[in-house]
């Protein structure tokens, strides 16, 4: 991302040194804030698909008309669906610690945060630093950031964004940066939000207001019992072709 860079900046290892360290701090904390939202997010999704778990089994002992009546079967087969989905998405957030995460990149931040006000203050002491000043620092520097997860693109695309004063962005290249940045935040939110939309489906078909699982349940339950009917009905028509085909012993 050289070409975004200011031309009034100059590109000795001092400034890179110093650009990239705050680049990467606000990098940590938005990947620290990703990562709480993701798991704000996927507990509202779980409590979601609960909830719509115990509205099911209710449903089904009401006795309310709905489109399932007659096919109990599908509702069932709903609520094996969700309870599954609940079961396997609470045990992909307990071992992703969204919350242990998002902690170790925030302070990771702070502490990249803490080494650029050391470094403004040397140099604003001292003038240039010393080729000694920068190998203690990038060490120092490296050590931070191995303390924590690496970021994600998506937090990097955050960061250019806020770093006015080291990018000079155009207005095109800010606004795709955008949509590229809008675009891998909602990727990250595909999995719960598509478990959402699924339930919300389900529970509309239930009660006639949308129809996209119901006429498939449907057909198939009819499908079902036309095959039952069919396979009844050649299992007749080959005894009565046995019975006809059979003949008479002949006596003496």
């Amino acid at each position: 991302m050289k070409r975004y860079q200011k031309k009034h900046q100059h590109p000795n290892s001092q400034n890179n040194l110093l650009n990239s360290i705050k680049v990467t701090s606000r990098c940590r904390y938005n990947a620290a804030i990703r990562l709480e939202n993701i798991g704000k997010f996927s507990f509202f999704t779980t409590t979601f698909l609960s909830l719509g778990l115990i509205l099911l089994p209710l449903i089904e002992i009401s006795n309310i008309n709905t489109v399932f009546s007659s096919n109990p079967k599908a509702l069932s087969m709903a609520q094996i669906f969700l309870a599954v989905s609940i079961l396997v998405y609470s045990v992909v957030i307990g071992t992703a610690k969204y919350d242990l995460r998002s902690n170790l990149l925030s302070n990771c931040g702070d502490n990249l945060k803490s080494l650029v006000k050391d470094i403004e203050i040397n140099i604003n002491t001292n003038g240039n630093l010393s080729q000694d000043d920068l190998f203690k620092y990038n060490k120092i520097y490296t050590r931070i950031t191995r303390e924590s997860e690496n970021h994600k693109r998506t937090d990097y695309l955050s960061a250019i964004l806020e770093s006015s004063e080291i990018y000079d962005l155009s207005k095109p290249e800010s606004f795709w940066l955008i949509i590229k940045e809008k675009t891998f935040r909602l990727l990250s939110h595909l999995l719960p939000l598509s478990l959402i939309v699924i339930e919300i489906t389900l529970i509309t078909d239930i009660f006639g207001i949308s129809k996209v699982f119901s006429p498939y349940l449907n057909n198939y339950q009819s499908f079902s019992i036309s095959k039952k009917i069919n396979n009844h009905n050649s299992l007749k028509s080959e005894q009565k072709l046995s019975k006809s085909n059979l003949k008479p012993i002949p006596t003496k």
